[in-house]
């Protein structure tokens, strides 16, 4: 078999252009501070580019970098203890730009297993089809589906829950 040839670094521009902001959404959305987030996105970038030349387009490039980022994410989430909420200001606590003007939701979102935190910032922040979770998170179609359904009931249910506590 022969080796692959290694990618230009036109090709290695483009895919951080195009993608970076894209894993820097996701790794805030998963719970990593802002600047454990853009050490991510350099972390990420850096596998994405030694494994790019043995990627086997099995699934989309973009899947691919998605399952790089959660799985990267999830490991550097469990390397740290995590601060109490009231211990993290507005401004140090992680949120993908479409939620930060919330931290009532991102609170919530703390208070998901990471399977289900992941699951909902998936498909509702990053807006992946159930396929592309799947191969992403390297599950089934139907378990990505179940795990935004019961992340999105858990969400219900502790916003109901705290509605009534500030109520």
């Amino acid at each position: 078999m022969e080796d692959a040839l290694p990618p230009s670094q036109e090709t290695l521009a483009s895919l951080y252009r195009e993608f970076s902001p894209f894993v820097l959404r996701l790794a805030r959305g998963m719970g990593l501070p802002p600047e454990e987030a853009e050490d991510a996105v350099h972390d990420v970038f850096i596998r994405v580019f030694e494994d790019l030349p043995s990627f086997r387009g099995a699934s989309g490039i973009k899947t691919w970098i998605y399952r790089i980022t959660v799985n990267h994410c999830l490991n550097r989430r469990r390397r740290r203890r995590p601060l109490p909420w009231s211990l993290l200001g507005r401004e140090a606590h992680p949120a993908a730009p479409e939620a930060h003007e919330n931290p009532g939701v991102l609170r919530l979102l703390d208070e998901l297993s990471p399977k289900l935190r992941t699951a909902v910032v998936l498909k509702d922040i990053e807006g992946l089809s159930y396929e592309e979770m799947a191969q992403a998170l390297e599950i089934s179609p139907g378990t990505a589906m179940s795990r935004v359904a019961r992340g999105r009931e858990e969400l219900r249910v502790l916003f109901a829950k705290s509605t009534e506590e500030n109520g």
